[in-house]
This record gives C-alpha cells, structure tokens and sequence, in this order.
C-alpha cells in the first residue's frame, strides 16, 4: 500500500504542518509497513497520482473554509485517471471545537464522491497552535497512530481531539472569568 500526505495549507502554517505530517508518516514507515511521502500541494506531480492506494489531506482552517491551495490541487488533478483511492482528511482548527473542520471534510467529501473516490473520514485536530507547545502534543501523537492503522487498513473514521477535555476546558475558563 502506499499512502499520499498531501500538506494542503497556506504557508504560514507550514511548520505546525510539517511536524504533524512528518509524525503521520513516521507511523506508515515504522508501525504500519507501508510506503508513504509527504508532499505539498503547490508542488505535487498530478502524473503520479495513480502510484498512490490512499491520500490525507493535511490542511489548516483559519478563516472555516477550505485553504485556495487544496481547491487549486482540485482543479489542477481534475481528468487525471487513478485507481480506486481512499481519501482521508487531517484538518486542524485554532477554535478550541475541531467541529469546525465538519465544513470542509464535507467539501473534500463531494468532490471524492464526485470523481468515484473512496472518502474515509476525517482525524479533525482543535486548538493546534496550543497543542504544539503543551503536553497535550503526547496525546494528539497518539491519536496519530491511531488514524495511521486506519488508513493502513482502509477503515472509516471520525477522529477528533482538542488540547483539553471539555471538563478541563470549563474550569480553566471559569477560573479565568472569576479572576475578572
């Protein structure tokens, strides 16, 4: 099997990106035995595409929407002819709910669906730039080697994690307005 991470996200994002997608693909290479690269959207060779059994978008939201750059690698691979592909999304939020990936899992969805892939699900990651510089980091890497067997196995998912539990996440919050 080889599996396509595809970073999809705009350039200031790249290093937060970097570290999650290289984790990713350390968890392919060492648990999973399976093949898997690391490439950038802007820069991917759509001709190759048909080397792959599966890709996860990697991507940012920092305004809700779907990054220009992801619907530009859309628009650059549309009549390109590949085997059956799974398509798996990695989207990470600054909010603290990674509900608000649900949008644009729905649009990477659509357009799988509308070329014959296989749309798998989603791993949605909340308030990343926390994340990065917290404990919480240990967590998320689980969580990552969790969405690698997926992939690896073709199964569905529905993944999400934030920094804090909601528990956690009320009681910081009311020890911050009682402070006020």
């Amino acid at each position: 099997m080889n599996v396509l991470v595809l970073k999809a996200s705009l350039k200031h994002a790249g290093a937060t990106m970097d570290l999650f997608c290289d984790k990713l693909n350390v968890f392919f290479d060492k648990r999973c035995n399976i093949e898997s690269k690391v490439e950038n959207s802007v820069t991917f060779d759509p001709g190759t595409l048909r080397n792959y059994d599966a890709i996860v978008f990697a991507y940012t939201l920092t305004t809700g929407s779907i990054p220009s750059t992801l619907l530009e690698f859309f628009d650059r691979i549309e009549g390109v002819r590949t085997k059956d592909l799974n398509i798996y999304t990695m989207a990470f939020c600054e909010e603290y709910e990674p509900k608000v990936c649900q949008h644009s899992n729905e649009v990477v969805a659509f357009w799988a669906q509308r070329h014959g892939y296989h749309y798998r699900g989603s791993f949605n990651i909340g308030s990343y730039f926390v994340i990065t510089r917290s404990p919480a980091l240990f967590v998320v890497t689980n969580y990552l080697q969790m969405f690698s067997n997926i992939v690896k196995n073709g199964q569905e998912c529905n993944q999400e994690v934030s920094a804090l539990t909601k528990k956690s996440f009320l009681s910081q919050g009311n020890r911050y307005w009682k402070k006020q």
